[in-house]
């Protein structure tokens, strides 16, 4: 099935958990690593509230806010679904919230109103299937609205994310951030953890299902 929970990305003079924005998730965090120069990365299972909130990345604004003003450092949080793709959210001072993903065709249709073409019957009980041209069409006006409020795929995000990288005092590898944003991988996880090494996360760890 793989796993469905959150990584969140920070940098603090005391355990990220320990913060008020990230307090209540505490008892949910099944990993955390400490890195050099207050850096840490901690695994929530699930998430904070509102983790799977259809309305992502909007529901999530008071969080990342609260995080980058509590720890006074840019904040990423990636949302792994399944092991198949992940959402990025990061937030940063000057610039404030971006969006993007990881592997995202694998896990964009999930936020989608529909997984299916619509069925409908008439007065008579005669039942009516959407065609699969129509279903299309729709599934991608959604995606296009879906990329547009939360962040382009694949490398498109690549500025934004070198962007917060710099603005949070990390050397990122332009290149390398770009290829990871389109990698292809088994599990969403490594894909993650590589993005973090190109942006420049210090020591940045091994992989942690």
């Amino acid at each position: 099935m793989g796993f469905w929970g959150t990584y969140v990305v920070g940098r603090a003079g005391r355990p990220l958990t320990e913060l008020p924005a990230l307090r209540p998730s505490a008892a949910k965090a099944s990993w955390h690593w400490h890195g050099t120069g207050g850096w840490q990365v901690v695994q929530i299972e699930h998430g904070p509230d509102g983790w799977n909130s259809p309305d992502l990345p909007r529901a999530w604004d008071g969080l990342l806010q609260g995080l980058t003003k509590q720890s006074g450092h840019p904040v990423l949080v990636a949302v792994i679904k399944h092991s198949e793709g992940a959402q990025l959210l990061g937030h940063s001072p000057r610039t404030g919230r971006w969006g993007g993903w990881i592997m995202a065709d694998n896990i964009t249709w999930r936020l989608l109103p529909e997984d299916g073409p619509r069925q409908h019957w008439d007065e008579n009980g005669i039942r009516h299937t959407e065609s699969t041209a129509d279903y299309r069409r729709r599934e991608r006006l959604a995606l296009d609205h879906l990329y547009a409020t939360a962040g382009p795929p694949g490398a498109r995000s690549a500025p934004s994310a070198v962007a917060w990288a710099i603005e949070a005092g990390l050397i990122p590898d332009p290149a390398a951030v770009a290829a990871a944003l389109d990698t292809a991988s088994d599990f969403a996880e490594e894909a993650l953890f590589t993005f973090l090494a190109a942006l420049g996360l210090p020591d940045a760890p091994d992989v942690q299902f």
